[in-house]
């Protein structure tokens, strides 16, 4: 039964080889989510982390998503009344099943630049271009075929196949453009698209002479967010992400809302709720409702979001919930300039 499980999870994982990470707490991985969000915040540096735990109810081997990020914004000119901003950052995610040690794994550089568009500073349109490696990896040594039974109680005899290459690297492009707006006091919009995987890379295992094609299809994302003032203190902050990647789609809605603890905002507690539909094939229907508990102290943001999955895999009975964990600190932190979009 346990090698039988193994070629099941990895026939019903094939197909997701092809598709991107992604992470319930979308704004809480600004680089992952859109190059022009590079520097879109308030400081002198950012540094973002999330950590992504899905499946654990179905394997004791579930798929781990990890990723850090570090951006930097300089002004264009102090002097001038509007605040034109360049930026640059770097991102590097890891994405990992056990079972196989199938591992997939990027680092990229991405560079952004923020025109303001009135004399006020309220108004802002930015541009980012992103670029990189990506590699995956995959350990064959897991693997055991019929032809292996000893008769007896293992899969000790030589299987005789011949493996491809199990480790390859591939190049990887993205762009977006975002806008932010600040129309009064303790309110704000930000929206913005990016596609990513321009040039759709080759990540087949297989030689691409022996018939080994398979395109990492770009993925087009947009998205939206708001900071809305209730009384003098709290806001409502409404959040929608949409994916379009190949014959897969996912939609995210939701809203948090900022519980503020004092005056001068450095203290302050998210709540949150989050129904995520998605399409695959000709199937289109709810996949899991998500909450969400985050915190601002001072120069950080720690946020924590569960997934609950609504259709369920039905394996064994289980499900497939994901657990996320974030981590932000802003540096050397300033008054808004740039809109920063929170969890």
């Amino acid at each position: 039964m346990k090698y039988r499980f193994i070629v099941i999870f990895l026939i019903l994982s094939f197909p997701l080889l092809a598709q991107d990470i992604h992470f319930t707490q979308f704004y809480a991985s600004p680089l992952n989510l859109n190059p022009a969000l590079t520097g879109a915040f308030s400081g002198k540096y950012r540094v973002a982390m999330v950590y992504r735990d899905q499946w654990r109810g179905v394997s004791s081997s579930p798929f781990q998503t990890y990723s850090g990020a570090i951006d930097l914004r300089f002004p264009v000119n102090e002097k001038q009344v509007k605040k034109d901003v360049v930026a640059v950052g770097m991102v590097f995610n890891s994405d990992r099943s056990n079972v196989l040690n199938f591992s997939s794994n990027s680092i990229l550089m991405s560079g952004c630049f923020t025109k303001c568009l009135d004399t006020y500073n309220s108004q802002f349109l930015s541009v980012g271009l992103q670029g990189g490696i990506g590699q995956r990896n995959l350990n064959f040594d897991n693997l055991n075929f019929p032809n292996q039974f000893n008769g007896i109680d293992r899969y000790n005899l030589p299987s005789n196949e011949v493996y491809p290459a199990n480790n390859f690297a591939y190049p990887d492009l993205s762009t977006g453009i975002n806008y932010a707006s600040t129309p009064k006091r303790n309110t704000s919009i930000f929206a913005g698209i990016s596609v990513q995987h321009l040039f759709t890379p080759n990540i087949s295992f297989f030689d691409i002479n022996k018939g080994g094609t398979k395109s990492l299809d770009r993925k087009y994302i947009a998205h939206f967010g708001a900071q809305l003032p209730i009384g003098f203190r709290n806001s409502v902050m409404p959040r929608a992400y949409m994916a379009v990647q190949g014959s897969h789609a996912q939609l995210n809605l939701g809203s948090n809302l900022r519980l503020q603890f004092s005056d001068y905002g450095s203290t302050a507690l998210h709540v949150g709720g989050w129904l995520r539909t998605v399409r695959s094939a000709n199937t289109v229907g709810f996949d899991a409702a998500a909450l969400l508990l985050g915190f601002e102290l001072n120069n950080f943001l720690l946020g924590f979001s569960y997934d609950l999955n609504i259709k369920g895999l039905n394996t064994y009975g289980r499900n497939q919930n994901a657990f996320e964990i974030s981590l932000g600190y802003l540096g050397e932190y300033e008054n808004d300039a740039i809109l920063c979009p929170k969890f």
